[in-house]
C-alpha cells in the first residue's frame, strides 16, 4: 500500500544510492589518474599569452604549468589570435618537469 511516508523514504534512498555511485565514480577516476603518476609540463610560447588547449579544453595561458598523467602521450595546442596554431605531442615523464617552448608564426 502506498503511503507518503514510504514514498519519501524510497526517494531518499534512491538519492543516497545515486550520490554513493557518483562519489565512487569520482574516487575511481582520481585513483586511476594517480595510478600512473603525475608529470609536470611547462608550456612557453613566443609570443607569450597564448591559449594552451588539451583535448578540447583551454587549460591555461602561456607560460602555463600543467600536471598531466604520465600514462599517455598528450597533444597540446598553442593558439593566439593573429598567429598560426601549433600542435605539439608531449610524452610526460613521472616525477620530472618538462619544458616545451613553442614559437608561433604570424598568420597571413
Amino acid at each position: 500500500m502506498w503511503t507518503p511516508e514510504k514514498h519519501t523514504r524510497r526517494s531518499n534512498l534512491g538519492r543516497m544510492a545515486i550520490g554513493m555511485i557518483a562519489a565512487l565514480t569520482v574516487f575511481a577516476a582520481v585513483a586511476y589518474a594517480f595510478a600512473g603518476g603525475l608529470a609536470r609540463v611547462v608550456v612557453e610560447s613566443t609570443p607569450p599569452g597564448a591559449k594552451v588547449i588539451v583535448g578540447n579544453q583551454v587549460v591555461g595561458t602561456t607560460p602555463a604549468t600543467l600536471d598531466l598523467s604520465d600514462t599517455d602521450k598528450v597533444r597540446v595546442k598553442v593558439k593566439k589570435k593573429g598567429y598560426k596554431t601549433r600542435t605539439v605531442t608531449i610524452k610526460p615523464v613521472e616525477g620530472k618537469t618538462r619544458r616545451v617552448k613553442v614559437k608561433l608564426k604570424k598568420a597571413e
